[in-house]
């Protein structure tokens, strides 16, 4: 599986505290072996404000989510923050 990351969301990574970052970097892991593990809940975003193209949400831990959609055979990484920003977003 590949993926990459927009510059918005390293920014955004690199915002979050270290413990809520190691905790990405795992799911992150998880995700490229297993992205229909549970813990994951790897699912669509139930509506996309822009509505150009689908998105995915991951659960980082039960504060965070993290966001990606795909182009062509690759996941790009758009959007890591809290809940409550990713309700403002999406």
């Amino acid at each position: 599986m590949r993926s990459r990351r927009l510059r918005a969301f390293k920014a955004q990574f690199d915002k979050l505290p270290q413990v809520v970052r190691d905790t990405a970097v795992r799911k992150y892991r998880l995700w490229v072996e297993s992205p229909d593990h549970p813990s994951l809940r790897f699912k669509p975003v139930q509506s996309s404000k822009d509505g150009v193209r689908p998105r995915y949400e991951v659960s980082v831990t039960a504060r965070h989510r993290a966001v990606c959609f795909r182009d062509g055979d690759t996941y790009v990484w758009e959007f890591i923050g809290t809940h409550g920003e990713f309700d403002q977003r999406y």
